[in-house]
């Protein structure tokens, strides 16, 4: 990203809140609009972005605004010309939008990030990354492997699996064996955005604990450390009987839902209309959130489009049919769209199946906070 400067007023090419093909915005809603009553130019959208990505890459929880102002390192107050004044006005502009909203916790007025606004987000440039670390950690992926990635993610949830009430405060969460963090490349800075990371796929919870933050396994969690995780063969850790027995549990509900999954199916049906697959995708969407993600409320769009292949057979799960029709529930709120936020926490085929967007992979299906799904499940 190249420097800012005070005269620098000319207008980013897409300033305006970019439309991914398909989703134009409903010019009734101001959530979905642009924050400011003019087109931005690129300084505001590159202060925007760095402000909402704070709250996004945080987690649950929420932070005051003085918490947040103390995260701008002197490149972000450099670069973007973000004092504390500034943020402060922006943030209440985005609040204003309902691009954030604020809560009371006892005197403190915590403020954090909409669904609206993690989806605009996703439209936004981010600023460059020397820009962005003292927010997110300094954090450098490219000598990380796949491999070692996912076995840090394995690591951290059956670390909470493990711990009493599932749940441990970031002091005892990063006091990990020196072998095992040698082992996994897990420092302090990493296992923190390792984790905000499974924050934003619904693994685990992050909340405010005093000063500091407290962790807890979801039970989204619990499901891909049975199904997804991966461990590294050389690392060595011991873990509580009932720990055992915890994943044993999981393991053979899984294993239950897979038989019914490999049941034989009912003869192929034709392809349904238009109407009749929204229904079907509002029906399938409401079963897995009941099922495996009531917790995070984000269901996957690939395993939905997985469901109705079995159901109707491949033609309806095409993406030139089947995308057009999710996208056309979300322009009728009664469905939301969230997009993945680091493409290396889903398989190549997982993005596939899901929906790509000008700035983004929407990966996720979720109820509208204005309403909820209405739909009723179909009989299969």
């Amino acid at each position: 990203m190249e420097p800012l400067h005070p005269s620098d007023n000319k207008s980013h090419a897409d300033s305006a809140l970019p439309v991914r093909p398909g989703l134009e915005p409903d010019p009734a809603r101001p959530a979905t609009s642009s924050p400011a009553s003019s087109t931005p130019d690129r300084l505001t959208l590159l202060q925007q972005a760095f402000l909402l990505e704070q709250l996004a890459t945080h987690g649950a929880g929420g932070m005051t605004g003085g918490e947040l102002n103390r995260k701008i390192g002197a490149p972000a107050r450099r670069e973007l010309q973000l004092s504390s004044d500034v943020a402060g006005k922006l943030r209440n502009q985005l609040k204003e939008q309902g691009y954030l909203a604020t809560r009371k916790n006892g005197r403190k007025i915590l403020f954090e990030l909409t669904e609206a606004g993690r989806t605009y987000l996703t439209t936004l440039e981010r600023p460059a990354a020397n820009v962005r670390a003292r927010q997110s950690g300094p954090v450098d992926e490219s000598g990380i492997t796949d491999e070692v990635r996912d076995a840090q993610k394995a690591f951290l949830l059956l670390q909470l699996l493990d711990a009493d009430g599932r749940r441990l405060p970031k002091g005892k969460a990063n006091a990990i064996p020196k072998r095992l963090s040698a082992a996994l490349g897990l420092k302090p800075a990493i296992a923190n955005y390792r984790r905000a990371r499974l924050a934003e796929q619904g693994y685990i919870r992050i909340t405010l604990a005093g000063k500091s933050e407290e962790y807890s396994l979801t039970p989204d969690g619990l499901d891909y450390l049975v199904a997804g995780a991966t461990h590294l063969q050389h690392a060595e850790f011991t873990f509580k009987g009932r720990t055992l027995n915890a994943l044993v549990a999981a393991a053979r509900e899984l294993s239950l839902e897979r038989d019914r999954a490999a049941a034989p199916s009912a003869p192929q049906r034709r392809v349904p209309t238009r109407p009749e697959l929204a229904e079907a995708v509002l029906a399938e969407f409401q079963e897995l959130r009941r099922e495996r993600y009531s917790r995070s409320g984000l269901v996957p769009i690939h395993e939905v489009r997985q469901r109705i292949a079995e159901r109707f057979g491949p033609a309806a799960a095409r993406h030139d049919l089947l995308d057009d029709v999710i996208q056309d529930l979300w322009r009728q709120h009664r469905l939301g769209l969230e997009a993945i936020s680091d493409l290396a926490d889903a398989s190549q085929e997982q993005l596939n199946d899901s929906i790509q967007g000008i700035s983004g992979t929407l990966f996720y299906l979720e109820a509208p906070r204005e309403q909820p799904v209405t739909s009723e499940p179909l009989p299969r």
